[in-house]
């Protein structure tokens, strides 16, 4: 899912390496429904939380899951103060944990991961 249909190209792309198919989803997070992640076990979000604008809609979407009985929840950041704002918030809610990642070797990057679990 992403508001910019533009992107869907790159994950065809990645999911071909993968040997996986995808299903694109033209979608902004603020109209997520509830109805639409009745049948989802997992939500995987990554480097979704990058505008001041995006914390409280992507907030209100982890809140949508957890209420259609999503059971994990993992969304990835290069840590930005708004990924952190928005996790904060979330972890309070509904619990969760924060964890740090670090990439080594040629290319070097480190983040965290939100991970909540609904059980």
């Amino acid at each position: 899912m992403d508001a910019d249909p533009a992107v869907f190209p790159y994950l065809d792309a990645v999911a071909a390496l993968n040997g996986v198919s995808t299903t694109p989803w033209v979608q902004r997070f603020e109209k997520v429904r509830k109805k639409d992640l009745k049948q989802t076990d997992i939500l995987f979000g990554g480097d979704i939380c990058f505008w001041d604008e995006l914390v409280k809609p992507v907030g209100t979407m982890i809140d949508r899951a957890i209420d259609a009985g999503v059971g994990t929840i993992v969304i990835g950041d290069p840590e930005r103060p708004t990924f952190h704002q928005m996790a904060e918030k979330a972890i309070q809610r509904h619990g969760g944990e924060l964890l740090n990642w670090r990439l080594t070797g040629s290319v070097k990057a480190t983040g965290a991961l939100l991970v909540i679990h609904n059980d």
